[in-house]
């Protein structure tokens, strides 16, 4: 049986060695003057957990230039809004896997939230010189959010305080660090597509996410720094979210939309995904690492093994978007042979293209919400048992199981695919972070 601690836990091939080959990681260290938030055991230990694990998986992919290094450390060295959240996240991952650092863990965030509260009065008063980190702060808090398997929907508050600021930060073209903004906002149209999905409540209706996009295009003009978060799956995750409200339409039991215009909506997002077809980028040329200081024969060959997984990943995705618009267009009723006949393809080639991807690679940090959508699908004893894995620690993992488990053993076989998801969240009013 597959294992999903270890094909989704931390790759393998990423040590503490290899983690020293980050340029940041290196120089870190060294600095003669560091953070007093640093000067801890506890701090420092954080620190370097972050440095040497988390920051790959937030990333999700093995780059020499992982922007969680390389752009938010340096502005971590200087702020200590930015530290603390840093160090929350390497505590909550450490936590995940040990138990250990709990306390000081919620610390660290705690200084991190009040901060931001701060930084926000001083920006309703006009004062925009910590936006940037204030932004960097907020995505990362989200990130904190999904590690720590909150299911209260927190992270979807952290969500808009950095959809706001990214407004703010547009409405008054403020000169910012322009590689800076575009990781963030590539990290919050991730975050928010995905975390948006298998909520209790009707908020996700406050995302929408086309001025997101052209705000994209416009700060990633020439920039390899694109593709940490969306990949080959862009156009995928910026249909995401109009998917998930229309089919939250389909499926309300209160709704009074007419089935023509319905009939409309799933014609046309069927075309959309029919019509897909794995891309990179918003007009941008694919990174590799050619373009750094660093053209090491073994690093070329690590890139191009993401390209390959990022594929699959997207087409991955695929299959669930597929499964999500199915199930949801087929409604309340219970799966019959018809509904089945297009769904089994899908189970199929997720379990084919799943199989393609090395245990190592670091783009598994990515396959929890495909997991979560085609997992609800699943009907099959053998096929539910394969993405089974009741010993893994990991806090969001382990709650979207939990759901997964009571969809697999409604016996009426009425609580399938987006419904059953929508309505066990619903019931039990929890949001699922499938990040």
């Amino acid at each position: 049986m597959d294992s999903w601690a270890s094909t989704h836990g931390y790759p393998t091939s990423v040590s503490t060695n290899q983690a020293s080959d980050y340029p940041f990681a290196r120089l870190s260290f060294g600095l003669s003057s560091k953070p007093m938030i640093l000067r801890t055991e506890m701090g420092s230990f954080l620190f370097q957990h972050f440095l040497e694990q988390v920051a790959l998986r937030l990333s999700s992919r093995n780059d020499l230039e992982n922007p969680w290094i390389t752009l938010f450390v340096p502005l971590a060295m200087k702020d200590e809004l930015v530290m603390s959240t840093l160090l929350a996240l390497g505590g909550a991952n450490l936590y995940t896997y040990s138990g250990h650092a709990l306390k000081q863990t919620y610390s660290y965030y705690a200084v991190a939230v009040r901060s931001v509260k701060h930084r926000v009065t001083e920006l309703a008063q006009g004062d925009f010189s910590h936006m940037l980190n204030t932004l960097v702060t907020t995505i990362a808090l989200a990130q904190f959010e999904a590690m720590i398997g909150d299911t209260r929907g927190v992270l979807l508050y952290h969500l808009q305080a950095c959809r706001e600021l990214l407004q703010l930060s547009q409405r008054r073209c403020l000169s910012l660090n322009p590689t800076v903004i575009a990781f963030v906002l590539e990290s919050y149209l991730y975050t928010a597509a995905v975390g948006t999905t298998f909520v209790y409540d009707d908020r996700q209706t406050s995302f929408t996410f086309d001025w997101e996009y052209d705000l994209l295009n416009s700060v990633f003009d020439d920039s390899r720094g694109y593709g940490f978060m969306l990949g080959y799956a862009s156009k995928l995750l910026q249909l995401l979210p109009q998917l998930v409200q229309t089919v939250s339409k389909w499926i309300n039991p209160d709704s009074d939309l007419e089935p023509s215009h319905a009939d409309q909506e799933f014609l046309f997002f069927k075309a959309e995904l029919t019509s897909w077809e794995p891309s990179y980028g918003q007009g941008t040329n694919a990174p590799s690492l050619a373009d750094t200081h660093d053209d090491k024969p073994e690093h070329q060959s690590v890139m191009q093994s993401w390209h390959r997984d990022a594929q699959v990943v997207a087409k991955i995705y695929h299959q669930a978007l597929l499964a999500l618009l199915f199930t949801g267009r087929h409604g309340r009723q219970p799966p019959d042979e018809g509904l089945l006949a297009l769904i089994d393809p899908l189970i199929d080639e997720f379990f084919r293209l799943r199989g393609t991807l090395s245990p190592e690679s670091p783009v598994w940090a990515m396959m929890l919400w495909p997991t979560v959508m085609v997992g609800s699908c699943l009907h099959r004893l053998e096929d539910q048992l394969m993405i089974s894995d009741k010993d893994c620690s990991m806090m969001p993992v382990i709650n979207a199981f939990n759901v997964l488990q009571q969809i697999w053993d409604d016996e009426g076989e009425i609580v399938f695919g987006i419904v059953g998801l929508s309505i066990v969240c619903r019931s039990q009013k929890i949001t699922l972070c499938a990040i």
